[in-house]
């Protein structure tokens, strides 16, 4: 092979400075890759734009579908109420005797077992109330003649349930929704009125529990005229809006045209903020409930992500045109040597791949000791042979393509095989270097030897196929078990409340007093259609910690504890049990959430207690190791150290006892609460007789699953 004299003897060759072919090239690039990033961030810019209207659309049908369906529940089960006070009264009329015992036991028991309504009465035909679940009869007697609500019932026997205006409650003074039914006597006369009152204040209580951004709303709405039955924020320029008739006509067309559910977006006339609203339908009954997120905090985030875009849109094209001019300074500089001779040299003969040396007429100039175990030829054999004559899949008509593709100046790579003189076929992958040395021209080919990559991409690729099989049949099982679990509990539900009613109402058809075999089997029908009904509720909630967003924000832990205590006020009465509580901290989780862990863990405390002893409940916080520990202790029973995991297991329950209708899964689902906010939860022997539950929250956030630090 030729030999070239030291860079340091090549003369020197100088021509007129004009830019080469590369150089304009590297500018028409450099223009045209600045032009297409422009292009690129412009149509991203506007695409997050869209993203978040769109977004804006998704969470405000997610949230008025699922606040839709929770205000629906509501009204249902005052409904369910209604019909049961409803058929003791219409039973009462039909009965000679003048004991209203069994009534007015039925007007407590609906308000017992519809918290959210604030009473249920009982009128007579002239309009006046005869018994309430606030008093026996007469207790505050007042008269709803003059209501809406009772005429309709009086003067339309087919109204069925009748549900009013947002008005203020005569005997509460609070903003009510009043839903009352029709009584009628034996011969089908109007008889009176059974009705509930359900706060407006309750129902904006639940959407301020909903995490708005500032600016966003929620609204209940009365179908037909559209006014507002509450509404959070419940205050607009410092006035209350429960009753406003003022709505945006863009709602009245969207409800006529779509009835059941709709999104769009508008300025609401009510505070002039321009929100993307969705509404839904609540089930069967006359109101609309409305979200509305407002487009002002959507364009706040959407230009400091623009911003951001544009920022690295100006970087990237000032580091490409800097580079460029560095390039084009360089190649001015290589100018200057452009009349250079040029030696490029191989020192490859210990390499590890085979390298060839080939002339523009294929002709071998050079091969490594590689090339020469590859091609089972000595290196003077190597030199004396024709590209085409080593076994590769070469002629010379392909050789004559391959080299007008390789004298453009770019590498070109193949996948190729090598036939032996002892018959074997290696597969290789050949990248071609172009060469230019003197007057000559060169093929510099690397050949690699590709049987042992081959072996092993196939064999990871049969394993990957494998384990995404397995992975793809493990996700459909998850996801078609979750979705089967979800929807039996959903759909179990209507059948058992069904059985716990008509139970119920075959108890009041049935001539009094019933045999006390029928009477107690009426009394297990109803003990476990409403243990049913309270294993599906809870099932169906553990199921869907899964899905609850971790916190983004801390939230008062006493206003927890708080909601907590006002939930179990009659069972404490009832034990009379103590609880003294220490200050809370804010704690990174949800307020409603926190007030379950709460209500399941002290309902424990106050329901497993020794004889004669009172219940004592202690509830203190700390903070240690950047966590926060909250405690909870009683002097109850206690736990045995060895069960002390089997508690937190779904339907244990380690001393069942008479009279107590626990589903076991309280203390479980308190704990998954917990770690899907990140934390953790277990038990701990205090130094006096009873229990010590303590759950520890981080400082700050971390992911659910996120070990501590």
């Amino acid at each position: 092979m030729q030999q070239a004299a030291p860079f340091e003897k090549i003369p020197r060759m100088t021509k007129p400075a004009r830019l080469s072919p590369l150089a304009v090239r590297l500018i028409i690039i450099v223009v045209c890759l600045n032009a297409f990033v422009l292009a690129i961030s412009g149509l991203s810019v506007y695409t997050s734009r869209q993203q978040y209207y769109v977004r804006a659309e998704i969470m405000s049908r997610n949230v008025s579908a699922i606040l839709a369906e929770t205000v629906s529940g509501y009204i249902a089960r005052i409904e369910s109420a209604l019909l049961v006070i409803v058929d003791e009264a219409e039973r009462d009329l039909r009965s000679p005797s003048d004991d209203r015992h069994y009534l007015l036991a039925a007007l407590k028991r609906a308000k017992d077992r519809v918290p959210h309504a604030l009473l249920f009465r009982v009128t007579g035909p002239d309009g006046v109330t005869r018994l309430g679940s606030d008093g026996g009869e007469a207790a505050k007697e007042i008269s709803i003649a003059d209501r809406d609500y009772f005429k309709t019932l009086r003067d339309h026997p087919e109204a069925g349930m009748a549900v009013s205006q947002p008005l203020k409650g005569r005997l509460t003074g609070e903003w009510v929704v009043v839903l009352g039914r029709r009584i009628t006597d034996a011969e089908g006369r109007f008889a009176g009125v059974a009705y509930a009152s359900m706060a407006v204040k309750q129902v904006s209580d639940l959407f301020s529990s909903v995490d708005l951004q500032q600016d966003d709303a929620i609204a209940l709405r009365a179908a037909g005229h559209l006014g507002a039955v509450a509404r959070f924020p419940e205050l607009v320029a410092g006035e209350q809006v429960v009753g406003n008739p003022t709505v945006s006509s863009k709602l009245k067309l969207m409800t006529m045209e779509y009835p059941d559910k709709g999104t769009y977006m508008t300025k609401a006339p009510i505070d002039g903020i321009e929100r993307v609203l969705s509404y839904h339908k609540v089930g069967s009954y006359p109101f609309y409930l409305v979200v509305g997120v407002s487009t002002k905090s959507l364009m706040g985030q959407w230009l400091g992500d623009a911003a951001k875009v544009v920022v690295l849109t100006l970087v990237f094209m000032a580091i490409t045109i800097a580079g460029s001019w560095w390039m084009l300074l360089s190649l001015q500089a290589r100018q200057a040597l452009e009349g250079r001779l040029r030696l490029i040299e191989f020192a490859v003969d210990h390499a590890a791949e085979a390298v060839l040396l080939l002339r523009s007429n294929g002709q071998v100039v050079y091969g490594n000791a590689a090339a020469s175990d590859l091609f089972q030829r000595s290196p003077s054999d190597l030199r004396r042979c024709l590209i085409w004559d080593l076994g590769s899949s070469i002629d010379s008509d392909d050789w004559q393509r391959h080299w007008q593709d390789l004298a453009k100046g770019e590498p070109v790579t193949v996948a190729t095989g090598i036939r032996r003189s002892d018959d074997s076929t290696i597969p290789v992958i050949v990248t071609a270097n172009y060469l230019s040395f003197g007057e000559e021209e060169f093929d510099v080919s690397i050949i690699r030897d590709i049987r042992d990559q081959l072996r092993h991409e196939n064999d990871l690729q049969q394993a990957l196929a494998v384990s995404q099989e397995l992975g793809n049949a493990l996700a459909r099982k998850n996801d078609e078990l979750a979705r089967f679990t979800e929807i039996l509990a959903h759909h179990m539900k209507e059948p058992v409340r069904l059985q716990h009613i008509f139970a119920q109402r075959l108890a009041r058809v049935l001539q009094p007093p019933l045999p006390p075999d029928v009477q107690q089997s009426i009394d297990f029908i109803v003990d476990a259609a409403t243990r049913h009904l309270a294993l599906l509720r809870d099932a169906q909630r553990y199921l869907s910690i899964e899905q609850s967003p971790p916190a983004t924000h801390s939230y008062p832990g006493d206003a927890a504890l708080d909601r907590a205590l006002e939930h179990l006020r009659q069972h404490i009465n009832a034990v009379g049990a103590t609880i003294n509580r220490h200050p809370l901290p804010e704690l990174p989780i949800d307020t409603q959430a926190l007030a379950e862990v709460f209500v399941a863990v002290i309902d424990n405390a106050i329901t497993y207690t020794r004889p004669d002893v009172p219940p004592q409940v202690q509830i203190t916080a700390d903070l240690r190791d950047g966590e926060f520990i909250v405690s909870i202790t009683d002097n109850g029973i206690g736990i045995p150290i060895e069960y002390y995991a089997r508690v937190f297991r779904v339907f244990e329950q380690l001393e069942p006892r008479p009279g107590l209708r626990g589903t076991g899964i309280g203390l479980p689902l308190a704990k998954k609460i917990i770690e899907s906010q990140g934390g953790r939860m277990w038990i701990e022997q205090p130094a006096e007789p009873g229990t010590r539950i303590c759950f520890a929250l981080p400082v700050g956030f971390r992911p659910p699953g996120a070990s501590r630090p």
